[in-house]
């Protein structure tokens, strides 16, 4: 059972330790902003099609905050490995950003509208 946790602490510890790195005093230089909105807005749309369609609302929150956080980093993870294959240099700090703004547009919704 323990190798298990272990295995979820490796996962979650760069989720974790990578928010000052996003949210520090290089977040408009670096464009995390950018990252961050552009995500945010398509996960309030994307996780209110869910809840309309697909009964997002009858499961527990912390699994509707996982889909938002999933949908962000899915959206950011496929971004960047497009453009990676251009030549851009890839970052996991850009995947975060997006997660992040993913995740805050679901707790939003989850608050505010449902």
């Amino acid at each position: 059972m323990f190798d298990s946790l272990k295995g979820l602490w490796d996962v979650l510890t760069p989720v974790v330790t990578s928010i000052p790195k996003v949210f520090g005093k290089d977040f408009i230089k670096e464009r995390f902003h950018l990252h961050f909105s552009i995500t945010f807005v398509l996960a309030f749309a994307f996780i209110r099609l869910l809840f309309l369609y697909c009964y997002l609302g009858d499961t527990p929150w912390y699994f509707q905050i996982t889909v938002g956080y999933m949908f962000g980093y899915a959206i950011n993870f496929a971004r960047e490995g497009y453009y990676s294959t251009k030549g851009a240099p890839w970052s996991h700090l850009d995947v975060y950003a997006g997660a992040y703004g993913s995740t805050l547009a679901t707790i939003l919704y989850i608050l505010w509208i449902n």
